[in-house]
């Protein structure tokens, strides 16, 4: 991943005005909409439209950002609906968006995936911890 591109994808955000403190990615099959009814000021950008960005070819990876504030709090935050995955040829797309939110100031990420179809001790619905 070229670090000039992750600041340019970054850069089109900042732009846009868009500065999160909190991310959530989420993988096929979830669908968490409702929350954007609990969003303000919402901002929708397809992926299409950010430079750089890796666009998902999986079914159930729309590859759209909603941004906005969450709930009385007015918490900056943002949802990617999709990723690109590592078996679609790209070891670090599915880092990109991590990379371009850090840079926009986020702190933390909440990412949903289908973990449990790899690893026979987890079962869906099952919390995952991840570190990096």
């Amino acid at each position: 991943m070229q670090k000039r591109n992750v600041k340019e994808a970054a850069d089109f955000l900042r732009r846009e005005n868009i500065l999160p403190k909190i991310f959530f990615v989420l993988g096929s099959g979830i669908d968490i909409s409702p929350i954007a009814d609990k969003m303000s000021n919402l901002v929708e950008i397809s992926t299409e439209n950010i430079p750089h960005f890796p666009k998902p070819t999986v079914s159930g990876h729309k590859g759209k950002f909603i941004f906005g504030n969450f709930g009385d709090f007015h918490f900056p935050t943002a949802i990617l609906f999709g990723r690109k995955h590592i078996y679609e040829g790209d070891f670090f797309a599915p880092m990109f968006a991590s990379e371009v939110l850090a840079q926009l100031g986020a702190k933390i990420g909440v990412f949903t995936s289908a973990v449990g179809g790899i690893d026979k001790r987890l079962s869906p619905g099952d919390l995952v911890l991840l570190t990096d």
